[in-house]
């Protein structure tokens, strides 16, 4: 969305121009993102779907200098509104999402993955003397990296079954 053009929005162009906006995204205490919680109710992470941008564009509206004839303004003649401030907020939140979500790669469809390293998985399936389950750390060598790749169907069984069982599985649902 260009806010220079034009300078007020209906709700329908708010949601079809940010789809879905990754509230944690949003820098913490801020506007932008306590109207994104806010709108987008207890325990969401993002802000998407009609009732929940319709619930945005209204907290949007009673912003000052926003309201214009029912629409949002995002720019007056000072410059940008308060109003439009928050949506260009919310436009970074959504490309960041898309950047690490959206499935789509350079070379095709690609999933986000979560690699451990440095952990004893054998160790996750161990009790302590009170039966429960054994607090593991990491070592000096400890990471996690997170990266893009193509989706492809794996299991890894760790450990053994005596010790319990460890599966990840990669790759999209058809």
């Amino acid at each position: 969305m260009t806010l220079s053009l034009p300078n007020s929005i209906t709700a329908k162009q708010l949601r079809d121009e940010l789809h879905s906006v990754f509230n944690l995204g949003l820098p913490q205490g801020s506007s932008a993102r306590k109207i994104a919680e806010q709108a987008a109710g207890p325990g969401q992470s993002y802000l998407r779907g009609k009732d929940a941008f319709g619930r945005a564009f209204q907290l949007l509206l009673a912003l000052p200098d926003s309201n214009d004839s029912g629409q949002l303004r995002v720019k007056s003649n000072k410059g940008r509104t308060q109003a439009g401030s928050i949506v260009v907020e919310w436009q970074k939140a959504m490309a960041d999402r898309a950047t690490l979500f959206d499935e789509i790669g350079a070379n095709g469809p690609t999933i986000f993955v979560v690699q451990v390293n440095g952990v004893d998985s054998a160790a996750l399936w161990q009790e302590d003397q009170n039966k429960d389950p054994r607090v593991v750390k990491g070592g000096p060598g400890a990471s996690l990296a997170f990266f893009e790749t193509a989706p492809g169907l794996q299991a890894d069984n760790i450990p053994d079954a005596a010790h319990g069982l460890f599966q990840t599985f990669e790759g999209t649902q058809y």
